[in-house]
């Protein structure tokens, strides 16, 4: 709770309360605000800027959040995109009874299955481009995905 007031500036309160108490004037507070006013629009950028980098932190690879953060994206209305698990890994092992060592082969091998399926509607075929861009961002590096139009 207090990491969050920490951001939060009074700028015309701020302005008087640094000035001595004989300038306090009209005029003078008028030209100091005047010239603090590119800093309020640089201070004003960077909250937006952190709102934005806080959103997209709490995009992790979890199913709720990856549905969660699609749905905000692309389905912000309806929410009709949904995630199922999908049919396996993307790992082989492979080894001999002997060696009991076992040895992964990636997914650039061909190996079938997927992690997980996103289940989108006919109608937003059209997003799909905006739905791989995203996936491809926040998606961790060995878990596979296919798009599935219900």
């Amino acid at each position: 709770m207090g990491a969050v007031k920490v951001y939060n500036i009074n700028w015309p309160k701020l302005i008087r309360w640094m000035l001595p108490i004989d300038w306090r004037k009209p005029k003078i507070y008028t030209l100091l605000k005047s010239m603090v006013a590119p800093l309020m629009v640089t201070y004003s950028d960077f909250l937006a800027y952190k709102k934005k980098v806080d959103a997209e932190l709490k995009i992790t690879t979890q199913l709720c959040r990856l549905r969660g953060a699609l749905n905000d994206k692309v389905d912000k209305d309806l929410r009709r995109i949904t995630i199922t698990r999908g049919t396996g890994g993307n790992v082989l092992h492979v080894y001999t009874e002997a060696e009991n060592r076992p040895q992964y082969l990636p997914k650039y091998l061909g190996i079938g299955g997927v992690n997980y399926i996103i289940n989108v509607p006919v109608l937003l075929y059209t997003k799909e481009a905006d739905i791989k861009l995203f996936l491809t961002r926040y998606n961790l590096e060995p878990l596979t995905w296919r798009i599935n139009y219900v």
